[in-house]
């Protein structure tokens, strides 16, 4: 049997089915079927946060309705105890696919070698339950610092001298819950879309009070950069992910009490179970999780089919 439900969700599986720490297992009313103290543990993201800009009508894609085009900044941060290229940025033509999203460039941050570890545990043993998730994304200071790296980055680039005839007011800016719900397609959410797209347009030199006031609420770029701990703080609050969980059934050797399974993917202590997806992720890849999950996959199928 091969598990293959992402690192949420293979994770809860095992849980449910009596593979985990068995305490937790015990204290929901599941019988122990391997005392695993790794499952769930050692959950992984990529942390990201974002600065935008306002594009004027001359700069805007001349694709209304299509996705953005999208490029990419890769580099090092410099910090001791880091890896090169654990910086990602990705340059947006359009920050959404709706009309406000349309009027904004963005350049998407996030940590691509992350040291952060957070877990997930059950509510309960009922399998309409989600589990409780935290992901600590910024645990690890060197997670906090190199965002914030990130953020004076994105500023001085979109704000160069170079580039003021291609954008107006810049701001920081991340994928929040509240962005996020006013994304969502529906009447009411249209109106307000339309109306704030409309706002913008016309708003002149208004436009840096209406981002402050409406979209960011009250947090402006210049006051991050001039303060140290504003800028902490708005990171701290603003961190969102880039949908990459990893980590939470990791494979390790035999004698490491954490791992999940070993090398083929195998489960310990269950003959016959596998996981194969992102979870198995000892540590973060440096890139984004698809193709390295792809590789995964190639490789535990062939090590199955082995005689």
């Amino acid at each position: 049997m091969i598990v293959s439900a992402g690192a949420i969700h293979s994770p809860a599986l095992l849980l449910r089915s009596g593979i985990g720490p068995a305490s937790d297992l015990k204290a929901l009313g599941i019988d122990v079927r391997a005392d695993r103290a790794g499952v769930g543990r050692n959950l992984m993201e990529h942390p990201s946060i974002a600065v935008s800009a306002f594009l004027p009508r001359a700069t805007r894609t001349p694709f209304p309705d299509e996705h953005h085009e999208q490029a990419i900044v890769r580099f090092s941060s410099g910090m001791p105890d880091t890896v090169p290229g654990d910086m990602h940025g990705a340059i947006l033509s359009r920050s959404g696919w709706h009309s406000v999203g349309y009027r904004l460039g963005t350049i998407f941050f996030w940590v691509n070698k992350s040291y952060s570890r957070g877990h997930l545990k059950l509510t309960s043993a009922s399998p309409f339950d989600e589990p409780q998730v935290d992901f600590a994304m910024l645990s690890d200071p060197r997670d906090l610092e190199r965002l914030k790296l990130a953020l004076r980055f994105g500023a001085q680039t979109l704000g160069a001298p170079s580039m003021a005839q291609h954008r107006d007011v810049v701001f920081a800016s991340s994928y929040s819950p509240r962005v996020a719900a006013v994304a969502v397609p529906g009447w009411w959410n249209a109106v307000q879309r339309g109306a704030l797209s409309a706002l913008l347009d016309i708003a002149g030199p208004l436009r840096g009070s209406l981002i402050r006031r409406v979209v960011t609420q009250g947090v402006s770029i210049e006051a991050l950069l001039a303060d140290d701990r504003a800028m902490t703080e708005f990171v701290t609050r603003s961190v969102g992910g880039t949908w990459h969980p990893s980590g939470t059934c990791r494979m390790g050797a035999a004698g490491d009490p954490l791992a999940v399974t070993d090398a083929d993917g195998a489960v310990y202590g269950v003959e016959g179970l596998h996981v194969c997806d992102a979870s198995l992720m000892p540590s973060i890849p440096c890139a984004n999780t698809n193709v390295p999950t792809i590789m995964m996959a190639e490789r535990v199928a062939d090590m199955l089919k082995r005689p």
